[in-house]
């Protein structure tokens, strides 16, 4: 089983654990707090110790000034990891400083646990940043990476003793689905797309995306890999996301779980094109372009709604769909679902070079494996925004925009 960070906080700064707790989650980490892993009946400072030693790899304390005079957090959860990093000089200690002074720390868990914290290597957030902003994000996101480097080095051992093993990746943006074997990296990202049919541009931009490049760079540093496979319960804009961090030029080839099947980016594609393209021409004033793959179904009159709701003609629309019809067995077999993605990829980037548009707009209906494998392929096409369809507004509403 992946070991756990535990995350030690004052719950007058839980606003922002919970913020930080999504950043750790989204790169596929998985976590022990108090207000989910307590079990009520036993002695907390019991549990605690147990966690540290049995069940938690790492130990991120956010240090704030109310954290500081928190006796629970220095005496307790503290002393604890302290406690667990003398006997276990693997484990890793991070501390999150939040609108505090080093020497202001430093006296402080010196005076009450016997030793400095500030000798860990951790990340400083100034006071005057608002915690709901990008730079915010970005500096938990810096401290998310730390336990994210952390935790794959502890494991290299074992993909180095066995150079065939591919790392599992899981991604959550549905309902859980538990799995027979447990992923090495389990990105649950169910939090960003809660009661929302998309996440929120700040969510895409300042979290989500800088996730999946902070997996791509650790992998391949840390595990010295560049193969991974993939299982997705997710949005079709995640699962294209995910294998745009991944895509061809990263040196990355990907395997995809797909209705019992596998596919991935280096079988050999089909020969022929097992798509129809058709492009319309619209407003030379336009710098935008629209691709529509409907592959699952039809998406056209979807589409239409939305360019006569937007008020503003793309410069030319691309529509593309299976030779053979749309529908759930459209896509035969791992070649042509490569197939597919490769020549959509192609379309995308020839309309766009000869229409010379700045942006392409992409709306698919296709299954999760292959938007992995679509976005995998999206090279060279500029900026991309992608898009959600909302079936009780009837309408599509944008999600990660690639850059």
């Amino acid at each position: 089983m992946q070991a756990k960070t535990f995350i030690s906080y004052s719950r007058q700064n839980l606003d922002e654990v919970i913020t930080l707790a999504g950043e750790l989650k989204a790169r596929g980490l998985r976590l022990w707090q108090d207000v989910s892993d307590l079990a009520p009946g036993r002695p907390t400072e019991e549990q605690i110790r147990a966690a540290l030693a049995e069940e938690c790899e790492s130990f991120l304390v956010y240090l704030t000034p109310e954290s500081l005079q928190s006796e629970y957090v220095m005496r307790v959860e503290l002393q604890a990891a302290l406690d667990q990093w003398r006997w276990d000089r693997q484990f890793t200690i991070i501390p999150v400083f939040r609108g505090v002074a080093i020497p202001q720390v430093g006296a402080a868990t010196m005076s009450q646990t016997g030793r400095d914290i500030t000798i860990f290597h951790g990340v400083m957030i100034p006071a005057d940043i608002s915690g709901d902003s990008e730079e915010f994000r970005t500096s938990l996101g810096s401290a998310a990476r730390q336990v994210l480097e952390g935790s794959l080095e502890r494991r290299a051992p074992m993909f180095k003793a066995d150079p065939s093993r591919q790392p599992v990746l899981d991604l959550h943006t549905r309902q859980y689905t538990a799995r027979p074997t447990e992923a090495d990296l389990d990105l649950d990202w169910r939090p960003f797309f809660k009661g929302r049919i998309a996440p929120s541009a700040l969510d895409c931009s300042a979290t989500l995306l800088p996730a999946l490049k902070s997996i791509r760079e650790t992998v391949a540093s840390k595990w010295g890999l560049r193969s991974v496979h993939v299982r997705a319960k997710a949005h079709i804009s995640a699962g294209l996301a995910l294998g745009f961090a991944f895509r061809d030029p990263t040196g990355f080839q990907l395997t995809v779980e797909q209705n019992g099947e596998v596919w991935g980016t280096e079988v050999i594609p089909a020969s022929d094109n097992p798509l129809t393209v058709a492009e319309t021409g619209g407003s030379i004033g336009s710098e935008d372009l629209a691709v529509q793959l409907s592959v699952a179904h039809d998406i056209s009159r979807d589409v239409d709604r939305f360019v006569q709701a937007r008020g503003e003609a793309f410069r030319a629309r691309v529509t593309l769909q299976p030779r053979v019809g749309c529908g759930r067995e459209s896509v035969a077999d791992a070649q042509q679902a490569l197939s597919m993605a490769v020549q959509a990829a192609k379309a995308i980037r020839c309309i766009r070079d000869e229409r010379r548009a700045l942006r392409t707009h992409l709306f698919a209906a296709v299954p999760i494996g292959l938007a992995v494998l679509l976005g995998h392929q999206l090279n060279a096409c500029g900026p991309i925004q992608l898009y959600e369809y909302d079936k009780e507004r009837l309408t599509y509403v944008p999600s990660f925009m690639l850059v």
